[in-house]
């Protein structure tokens, strides 16, 4: 039976190709006109496949797989409407750099716009988050294998080069579908290397001539390659007088020598005597995505400010409008060709090491004041989660108190941030969780886990996955940015207040079910939920019209602090 694969020769093809390039994890969604694609990936033996039932959360799956191996997965879907469910995590995966291979059936083009069902426009789709987007044809001469052959080798070679991402491969197969027969390998794709790259001698030393003539530089990560050679080398040069290297959490360098926690730096200089003082003299940073809109306006209002921005990647990024230079690398490989010396003559590090003492003096006491309320929930949880978790935080309110909370830099983090929708926070989090082999907790907010409740509804949920849903009635967001706070349409159109718990949910696919509604709740039920020996929900209900005001205190409070 293993080699009885679809008799279709472009499917046979391209299965072969995702053998050569290394995609052996396939995350499949039922249909009829991908029949032979799951039947031929579910019959070779290179293959792991997976099954998902709902597109939007297979792609999101098949997300949280790619970004913890650090490897391509593909996803397979049936044809019409099906792969236009795929988009909100493929845009994701565009703006983050992960590498997903999006595979369509298709009708034939001749069947397209004619009245037949699930006959849409597949071909390029998705064409604004896909770094390529090829449409297979259906094989009638061995020209036709050969063009195959080619621009397979195309897209896969864009899948990797430069910043990795997603691509789209859309597959027109005419029926019959179900049609065997035995097929051996055969197919010859030629090998891609994708080599880091060195900087020249010539740029070197004009690099090295700047950058050590300043006495203030900020670096900050936004996020970008995770692997421990940058680690070391961040780690390094955080030590180094003229230098401060500001952190968030899902940066993942967690150095005691970096400044976690932007907004609450920038909040706490804004009052300053000597603001100028703060300054840098130089910005450099790495990746695309910043979590902190305070610090874009803290740096686009500085006028003297020499900006770099090293990223391997195609998308030109200036987001604080002062860029100076575009070196289009990877950080590590940047900082490795870098020999940067120590200012002795700086006390910029010593300015923020000073600023940082201030800071975290004035939220221990604030945190000692505080009621029950979200802000006091993110600081037991701090202190309550074993150090060998690895958090998948949701989107809006709960990546922020990521950043306040000084002691959450200890772990190692996750959130979809390249587009900071709330859509796929569970089903992200449950693909990871299935391949990473480690102790993963979903930290997820009521309206983003209700949105994406059926990243429950498959069969790989285990006792290494825990989700705290923090049930505040609602997105109490709208509660915090300026705007929505002040409409009448607040709860009804914003918020969605909904009075519902997950203990139903539960039930439905189940997960072991604990509440909590105070903070003596919390302690007294965490370690059985910690402990479960399924996948389990702790449900954490906090008061709905408080959590901002003490968040705004917080942050009101925290440049007056001395």
């Amino acid at each position: 039976m293993k080699n009885q694969l679809s008799d279709s020769e472009s499917v046979k093809i391209l299965v072969d190709a995702c053998a050569v390039y290394g995609i052996y994890n396939i995350v499949l969604s039922s249909g009829s006109r991908n029949a032979p694609l799951i039947v031929s990936f579910n019959r070779r033996e290179e293959f792991n496949t997976y099954t998902i039932t709902d597109e939007r959360s297979a792609a999101f799956f098949a997300l949280g797989m790619a970004e913890q191996l650090d490897q391509p997965v593909a996803i397979v879907c049936t044809s019409g409407t099906a792969l236009l469910n795929y988009a909100p995590a493929v845009a994701e995966a565009y703006y983050k750099g992960i590498p997903i291979v999006v595979i369509s059936a298709d009708r034939p083009i001749e069947q397209i716009d004619q009245g037949d069902g699930q006959a849409i426009r597949q071909i390029d789709s998705l064409k604004n988050f896909v770094k390529e987007s090829i449409s297979l044809p259906i094989v009638a001469s061995s020209e036709d294998s050969w063009y195959i052959n080619n621009i397979l080798t195309k897209a896969f070679y864009a899948l990797i080069n430069k910043k990795s991402g997603p691509i789209h491969i859309n597959v027109p197969l005419r029926e019959p579908l179900y049609n065997t027969r035995e097929y051996s390998y055969t197919s010859k794709f030629p090998k891609i290397l994708n080599i880091d790259r060195n900087i020249c001698d010539v740029d070197k030393l004009l690099i090295e001539d700047k950058i050590n003539k300043y006495k203030r530089i900020l670096i900050i990560p936004c996020i970008a390659e995770d692997n421990k050679r940058l680690h070391t080398l961040i780690e390094k040069i955080s030590k180094y007088p003229q230098i401060v290297v500001l952190t968030e959490t899902i940066n993942n360098l967690n150095s005691k020598d970096n400044f976690h926690g932007i907004d609450k730096y920038i909040k706490a200089i804004q009052n300053e005597d000597i603001h100028d003082k703060y300054h840098p003299e130089l910005l450099i940073t790495f990746g695309d995505i910043l979590i902190s809109r305070m610090v874009k306006t803290f740096l686009s209002e500085i006028k003297s400010l020499e900006h770099w921005h090293i990223n391997e990647s195609e998308k030109h990024i200036d987001m604080f409008h002062k860029l100076s230079f575009r070196i289009d690398i990877k950080a590590s490989v940047f900082l490795e060709s870098i020999n940067i010396k120590e200012n002795r003559a700086s006390n910029y590090r010593n300015l923020w090491i000073d600023l940082s003492k201030r800071i975290n003096d004035y939220s221990n006491l604030f945190t000692r004041e505080q009621p029950w309320s979200d802000y006091k929930l993110f600081t037991n949880l701090s202190n309550l989660i074993p150090k060998d978790y690895i958090i998948h935080s949701g989107n809006s309110t709960v990546i922020r108190y990521f950043q306040i909370v000084e002691k959450f830099k200890e772990y190692k983090c996750f959130c979809n941030r390249g587009t900071s929708g709330i859509d796929g926070s569970v089903s992200t989090a449950v693909g990871a969780s299935v391949v990473n082999n480690k102790r993963n907790l979903l930290i997820v907010g009521d309206l983003s886990f209700y949105y994406d409740s059926n990243g429950l509804w498959n069969k790989y949920l285990s006792k290494n996955l825990k989700i705290i849903l923090i049930n505040n009635q609602g997105g109490n967001i709208f509660r915090f940015i300026n705007g929505p706070a002040n409409l009448p349409e607040l709860e009804s159109f914003f918020e969605h207040k909904r009075d519902i718990t997950a203990c139903g949910l539960s039930k439905t696919f189940n997960i072991d079910y604990f509440s909590a509604d105070s903070d003596i709740d919390l302690i007294n039920i965490f370690d059985d939920f910690i402990n479960s020996d399924k996948c389990s929900i702790l449900e954490v209900r906090t008061p709905r019209k408080i959590n901002d005001l003490i968040l705004k205190k917080y942050f009101t409070n925290i440049n007056t602090f001395r």
